[in-house]
């Protein structure tokens, strides 16, 4: 692979890497709206966090948030105290950890494809990696999928290093195994242990044997993992009296394993069936790496060793496989899953390559996958100009269109040279095409769409009528996205906790949000106009703020609604 990467050096690599990374995760990160649900619920339970000083406690509102351990909640509360304060609202800030995992991850994948494949096939796959879909998505939300990716990266990078390494050089990978395995711990709890689990059964059904493994059982290590995260498992069963681990334990996670959660279903298959979009553009290569693997161990079962490239993909495929197989059988489905098998899907797709490159080799795969790859990339076009042609202005339509052209250009152009066995000009033109999406998508046309930024616009709306919304009571009964709260604070109350037709707080200034279009309360509309007259309230009635719930699915139009003088 050294004719793909242009450079040899492994600093060149890393610098390479490091700039690719940062364009395809920066771009719109300040400027793209925070995302309901669940990124604006992490990041108002940071924001609440440095407000109360609370770093046990995770909470939305006045809402116990025991799902996630604090890990992810703790560096979103240090980025926003050394880079902003929570009165500012710069989402970009909570962001931060996401980019920072995005990095990690390349880079583990690197340091751990130069020992499996060599340092230059290394490059492409960490390369490939930074430029797929959804870990370019995951990298731009405050969630906790970016990190656990980028933990996740330097297990397998350390276990890679074991495998292939020896005793002596064993301690630098011991190490980074046990601090990204607790750390891990604290950001997505047992989720990359069970990988982790998973794996090395496999192993042992597969060799009857774990020598390579041995280092790992080191105390100093295995304490430093433990240091990391029982501290706080201890202190949080003190402080929840145990209600952390039974909601994230026992209805959370066990939840997901035994019935669909969050609406969220899917049959098995789903993650199979979306890894062409969800990888996209590294799909490109993907079937004709599954082939060569197969056919790698085929080949083995001839020899006596195991050689080096055997070795690599057995460690992948123990790797994903078993996981898969898992989240394949989950009632519940959520594209994000798989992201932490993605470091090894790329590297199991380096390490084809070269077979790849001979125009003979998976004739007929290869043409299965450009088809594939055609159905992902139309998709992926369409879905963006749909969005842009439904919910945009001119200026958004045309840049939609501008984007799925080019974008198109280069897929058509990396499908002509697969075609052909340049895996060269095929790999820089993926890269390209990831590229325009990336930067021309979150820069230029998502931040743009008006009617998908609903909270923020009805923020503007009032701070423009009541500058300071601290002092004012208000209520949402039918728009009740988190969004709002991460917008406005945590003083605004969603749903129908209390009555919105109550006349005495009316009367006392409160404010009201109400959807105009809600169909579960399209009558609260009238029926707080008819309350106000028979009590001879006035109201000052705002103009509709519309925009697309896309939580849901709705068009809303938001009245303010708000007792004001009688003339």
């Amino acid at each position: 692979m050294s004719d793909i990467a242009p450079y040899s050096s492994t600093r060149s690599h890393i610098f390479m890497l490091l700039l690719l990374t940062l364009a395809m995760v920066l771009p719109g990160l300040a400027s793209l709206p925070v995302i309901d649900r669940d990124e604006a619920r992490y990041v108002q339970a940071s924001i609440q966090m440095v407000q109360t000083g609370d770093v046990m406690n995770i909470r939305f509102q006045d809402q116990a948030r025991n799902k996630k351990p604090a890990g992810v909640y703790w560096l979103q509360s240090a980025a926003l105290k050394v880079f902003s304060n929570p009165d500012k609202r710069q989402i970009w800030v909570h962001r931060l950890p996401s980019v920072l995992g995005a990095l990690l991850a390349i880079f583990a994948t690197y340091w751990g494809g130069a020992k499996l494949i060599g340092r230059d096939t290394a490059f492409v796959s960490a390369a490939l990696l930074a430029a797929s879909l959804l870990f370019v998505f995951e990298a731009h939300i405050a969630k906790t999928d970016a990190i656990l990716c980028g933990l996740s990266a330097c297990v397998f990078a350390a276990l890679g290093h074991l495998r292939h390494g020896t005793p002596a050089s064993s301690r630098l990978p011991v190490w980074v195994f046990w601090i990204a395995l607790g750390g891990s711990m604290m950001i997505k709890g047992p989720i990359l242990l069970a990988i982790l689990a998973l794996t090395f059964i496999g192993f042992w059904l597969w060799n009857r044997e774990l020598s390579w493994a041995r280092p790992l059982l080191k105390p100093l290590p295995i304490f430093t993992f433990l240091l990391i995260w029982l501290p706080w498992a201890i202190g949080i069963y003190i402080v929840t009296d145990g209600a952390f681990f039974k909601e994230s334990l026992g209805q959370d996670l066990g939840g997901k394993l035994i019935s669909s959660q969050e609406k969220h279903p899917g049959p098995p298959g789903y993650h199979a069936a979306l890894i062409w979009i969800m990888m996209w553009p590294a799909s490109l290569f993907l079937l004709p790496a599954i082939a060569n693997g197969i056919r790698i161990f085929r080949a083995e079962k001839k020899q006596i060793n195991a050689s080096s490239e055997f070795k690599t993909l057995q460690l992948c495929v123990l790797w994903i496989l078993p996981f898969w197989v898992i989240i394949e059988l989950m009632p519940t489905k959520l594209p994000h899953y798989s992201l932490p098998l993605y470091p090894a899907f790329c590297l199991m797709i380096g390490a084809s390559l070269s077979e790849v490159s001979h125009i003979r080799a998976f004739k007929r795969l290869r043409i299965a996958n450009n088809v594939l790859f055609l159905l992902a990339s139309a998709m992926l076009f369409s879905a963006l100009i749909y969005i842009s042609f439904e919910h945009g202005q001119i200026a958004q339509k045309t840049t939609s269109l501008v984007i799925g052209a080019f974008a198109s250009v280069a897929g058509l152009y990396a499908i002509f040279n697969i075609t052909r066995g340049q895996i060269k000009p095929a790999f820089y033109s993926v890269i390209c095409a990831a590229m325009i999406i990336s930067i021309g998508g979150y820069k230029l046309l998502l931040p743009e769409l008006e009617t998908f930024n609903t909270s923020a616009r009805i923020a503007q709306a009032l701070d423009e009528r009541l500058p300071r919304l601290q002092d004012t009571t208000l209520l949402s009964p039918s728009y009740t996205e988190p969004s709002l709260v991460y917008h406005l604070g945590t003083n605004i109350e969603l749903g129908l906790k209390t009555n919105p037709l109550d006349v005495s707080a009316l009367k006392s200034g409160r404010i009201l949000l109400i959807d105009s279009l809600s169909g579960t309360q399209e009558n609260l509309f009238n029926n707080i106009q008819t309350l106000a007259q028979d009590n001879h309230i006035c109201l000052d009635i705002s103009e509709p703020i519309s925009g697309f719930n896309y939580s849901k699915g709705d068009a809303v139009n938001i009245h303010i609604i708000q007792k004001k003088p009688c003339s």
